[in-house]
């Protein structure tokens, strides 16, 4: 037996089979949890990946995938290695996606959307609250919660963002004086 034989019969016992009709040991689901979870932090580390900062549909997709994913391989219904790889290639395709959208407007509304102008200098565009489906309770909710007013003729503007939060400029006061 070579070096190497040795070396893949030990992993085998650490990590278990890759058949999903071999159960694993909770030592190997263990072992299996620490590598995924190592190996998903290098991925998305080496992806530079913005996933728990700003979402947009792009980020949202990728957390799901990989999510789903990794999980697999934790419990052994999928094979480990290959289960990193895949996640490999997702974070790299995101990273193309997010390379490409900062070169081109047209790419970047296509994949990662645009925001809507829910109120213009105090008052609601209603076929744009429409458009978003919120309603003028959900729009005066945000305005409480991201401006502490609900006083419409303090909004020069109110946008529903790409990553789904309202955000909300007041008109600046005026000065005496």
């Amino acid at each position: 037996m070579t070096g190497w034989s040795h070396v893949a019969i030990v992993l085998r016992a650490l990590v278990g089979p890759d058949d999903p009709t071999r159960p694993l040991s909770v030592y190997q689901m263990c072992v299996r949890a620490v590598i995924v979870y190592m190996g998903g932090l290098a991925i998305l580390r080496f992806g530079k990946n913005r996933l728990f900062g700003r979402s947009t549909a792009l980020d949202i997709i990728l957390g799901f995938m990989l999510g789903a994913t990794l999980s697999r391989s934790i419990n052994g219904g999928a094979p480990l290695l290959e289960t990193l790889a895949a996640c490999v290639a997702l974070v790299l395709l995101h990273w193309g996606f997010a390379t490409l959208t900062t070169y081109s407007d047209r790419l970047d509304r296509l994949i990662k959307g645009h925001q809507i102008v829910l109120i213009r200098d105090g008052k609601i565009e209603h076929p744009n609250l429409r458009k978003a489906n919120l309603s003028e309770r959900d729009l005066l909710e945000a305005l409480r919660l991201n401006a502490q007013d609900d006083d419409l003729e303090r909004v020069r503007a109110a946008r529903l963002e790409r990553n789904g939060e309202i955000s909300v400029v007041l008109k600046r006061p005026i000065r005496a004086g």
